[in-house]
């Protein structure tokens, strides 16, 4: 799937991502250098389109330094489903063309 085009579908909007869906670490969604002045906003904007604009929030971010020098940004959400229970998710992020090795 081209997580780009699958916003793009959703949204109207074209962000500066690409490849995984962000499931795992090894799929993580890559944000490009040009997006890092608003990682934050495009991060929130690709888990609301992944939602279809379900309720959610955010309950943990960490920056994590691998061995090889790529940095992801994983980002834990509680979502709410609609029945009112709600199910913890973690969606990854490689924000190594952001900073850096």
């Amino acid at each position: 799937m081209d997580i780009q085009k699958y916003i793009y579908n959703k949204t109207g909007v074209m962000l500066p991502i690409s490849d995984g869906n962000g499931r795992s670490q090894n799929q993580a969604v890559v944000i490009s250098s040009e997006a890092k002045y608003v990682l934050i906003p495009i991060q929130n904007e690709l888990i609301s389109a992944m939602l279809d604009n379900g309720s959610w929030r955010k309950v943990g971010q960490s920056l994590i330094v691998v061995d090889d020098g790529k940095k992801f940004d994983k980002v834990t959400i509680h979502q709410y489903l609609d029945d009112g229970e709600g199910v913890e998710r973690v969606v990854w992020f490689n924000m190594t063309n952001c900073f850096g090795k």
